[in-house]
């Protein structure tokens, strides 16, 4: 049980830091002319 939460808690913070790049990457972008 603890192992799927594991798993879940890892793969929801993959998902978290991949919308921050995403917006990181986003804000750059915005940045150029």
């Amino acid at each position: 049980n603890s192992n799927k939460d594991f798993f879940l808690s890892t793969t929801y913070n993959l998902y978290f830091n991949t919308l921050k790049c995403f917006e990181k990457l986003n804000m750059l972008k915005s940045e150029l002319p």
